[in-house]
């Protein structure tokens, strides 16, 4: 009735936003998908991720191992730790995708050398005004924590009258450094080029809001950037009323809560719900989300780990995620103990997946009332383009779409990894989908590799094939035409002045046709007798392909059933770092693929963890129906 009269009736209870997201939507780039050419994505991300644990006060690298006051005096002593403990083994991990990108990675060094310089004369500063101090005695850095507060999550509610419901950003500004004895702020922004001044003014907004909400606090923020020189831009508090004006739309319509028309969002896969007072006062007609959290805190606390649920429980598509804080006196490890056990107390089929941020434990708990995500849901999220080489990945807690951008070093090529039954073949088919709906045969051609037979039936008749499917005989016959017309656009690129396949179209004016090379059941086509070449063979094609096939327009999506280091190693872990990981059969295979123990709590039909160079993220794919999938393959 109230709305009848024209009045917006707006909810009390915050919609979560993760930050990073609003981040990513500031600097023009979806999270989880880097825009081409996007070697400064990932050397951003390598810079960022090495400075943050360089100043964290518990990491094992940390800056106050290395530093003595006498260093500070020659920076390039920071930089050498940072490089050999830190960026160094992040780089070796990423080489196949830098290798095309040398000045990059020298503009790379020189900003490391400048952040280290600049930090060394932030600790000579506050040793001089004696804010901090450095016992000789017991090499142990004095009064640092009121320095350096490494990245952790703060919280900021932002309102408006036309939303439908406040925002609450939760995530993390970035490595904030705060100078003894004043209200201001210095935010370390890992942007290794330039951007527009609206964008700068919309991030510093947000740093601003994250900082001043936490600390109660009215000083200011300077965001440092290094290009590679470092360069300070600061945003005062009179500064923060016209910047929310150009923050607020994007908040609202990352959060769903935006009533403008034009907003064309839909409401997050979130669910609001407060902790309960108390893990004993269930009742039958709970909330469901309730019952589990309940269970969650029961289980921990009967066995004598006392947590607290903090914030609101996120209801994915195949689980429920709680964000739990230990007792003081509790280690978070007290916690992963108790994973089989909470498995049988709340008769789960599959562990709870445990995930440690800071001092925090993330919670997945398997969910009894799964919701599926089809792909006609997602379709209209793909948008067709002009040699469109986006590939939707799946869906996160938020609801919203994933992608990954094949031409981007990232993502250029793809290792998808699972056990029987995991999805592994129904992702590629929704992939190959995703394609197909935003190409056509000039810009996207596919060359399908299936030794079965029947995963790619339907895409027999296709105007999109490259190259017709076969078995195992045919892999090596394709992977040879494919280097060979790798080299024949290589030597085409050299006359005409270019780098990528993008740039000779642009430039030419030439129409080149993307070539997506799709491999099931790698470990089957790579066995000794599987085929009329060996796996050594194989791979050798893999590592030519997998080194200069981005550039040329060429790239590989390969699946396997088998995860050991026969099938793993080598060419795919060295050229595919990109990884879209399902159910594996133990902590060992997913540790093999992801470097953590995380996968084999994953719960099969496409509930995925997918990685770049980034943390592992939990997605699940969409499904493409029998129906809908003859619909769209035939059709093509």
């Amino acid at each position: 009735m109230l709305q009848g009269l024209g009045l917006k009736l707006q909810r009390t209870d915050p919609v979560s936003l993760p930050a990073s997201r609003v981040r990513a939507e500031i600097s023009g780039v979806a999270e989880g998908a880097w825009r081409a050419g996007g070697s400064n994505a990932l050397l951003n991300q390598v810079f960022r991720d090495s400075f943050a644990d360089l100043f964290t006060a518990t990491h094992e690298a940390r800056w106050q191992r290395v530093l003595t006051p006498a260093d500070l005096e020659d920076p390039s002593i920071l930089a050498h730790h940072v490089y050999q403990e830190l960026a160094g083994p992040r780089l070796i991990r990423q080489q196949a995708a830098l290798q095309e990108f040398s000045q990059e990675l020298l503009n790379f060094w020189e900003a490391v050398q400048s952040l280290c310089a600049w930090f060394c004369g932030v600790l000579r500063a506050a040793l001089a005004n004696k804010h901090i101090r450095y016992d000789e005695f017991t090499c142990y850095w004095i009064n640092v924590d009121s320095l350096v507060r490494p990245e952790r999550d703060l919280y900021w509610t932002v309102n408006d009258p036309s939303w439908s419901a406040p925002v609450r950003i939760e995530g993390r500004p970035g490595t904030a450094l705060r100078m003894p004895g004043s209200e201001d702020w210095f935010v370390l922004e890992t942007q290794l080029s330039g951007a527009s001044a609206e964008a700068d003014q919309a991030k510093a907004c947000l740093h601003y809001g994250l900082l001043t909400a936490a600390a109660a606090g009215t000083g200011s923020v300077s965001m440092l950037t290094f290009h590679p020189e470092v360069r300070e831009k600061r945003f005062a508090a009179e500064e923060a009323e016209p910047a929310l004006k150009v923050l607020k739309p994007i908040i609202g319509r990352l959060a769903g809560v935006s009533l403008s028309p034009s907003a064309n969002v839909t409401a997050p896969r979130v669910a609001v719900v407060e902790e309960p007072a108390s893990a004993t006062s269930t009742s039958g007609e709970e909330n469901p989300i309730h019952q589990a959290m309940y269970k969650v805190l029961a289980s921990c606390r009967l066995m004598g780990a006392n947590v607290h649920v903090v914030g609101q429980p996120i209801a994915g598509c195949a689980f429920l995620r709680f964000v739990l804080e230990p007792a003081r006196e509790i280690p978070a490890k007290k916690v992963e103990s108790l994973l089989l056990d909470m498995r049988v107390r709340m008769e789960l089929s599959a562990l709870p997946v445990l995930m440690r941020r800071g001092e925090q434990v993330w919670l997945d708990v398997q969910r009894k009332d799964r919701q599926p995500v089809l792909f006609s849901e997602i379709r209209d999220k793909i948008l067709p383009g002009d040699a469109s080489s986006r590939v939707p990945i799946g869906v996160d807690t938020n609801g919203v779409l994933r992608s990954l951008d094949l031409s981007n070093p990232l993502h250029a090529h793809v290792l998808v990894a699972g056990c029987d039954g995991s999805g592994k073949t129904e992702w590629l088919r929704a992939a190959i989908a995703g394609l197909l709906v935003a190409n056509t045969p000039e810009t996207l051609r596919l060359a399908l590799v299936d030794p079965t037979g029947t995963s790619f039936a339907d895409l027999k008749d296709s105007p999109f094939l490259y190259r017709a499917p076969g078995g195992s005989d045919s892999v090596i016959d394709t992977l040879d035409s494919l280097i060979a017309e790798m080299e024949n656009r290589q030597r085409m690129h050299q006359k005409a002045h270019v780098d990528d396949l993008r740039q000779y179209m642009d430039k030419t004016g030439e129409k080149r046709h993307r070539i997506v090379c799709v491999m099931d059941e790698y470990a089957v086509l790579a066995s000794t007798g599987g085929g009329r070449k060996s796996r050594r063979e194989i791979d050798a094609r893999i590592a030519r392909l997998g080194a200069r096939g981005r550039a040329a327009g060429i790239h590989m999506m390969v699946a396997t059933g088998q995860i050991n280091r026969d099938v793993i190693g080598g060419a795919l872990q060295a050229n595919m770092t990109c990884r879209v990981v399902m159910r594996t059969n133990n902590a060992i295979e997913s540790r093999l693929l992801l470097g953590v123990s995380r996968a084999e709590g994953l719960l099969n039909n496409g509930d995925l963890l997918f990685q770049d160079i980034q943390d592992p993220v939990r997605l699940q794919a969409p499904f493409l129906t029998e129906r809908e999938r003859q619909t769209i393959f035939a059709g093509s």
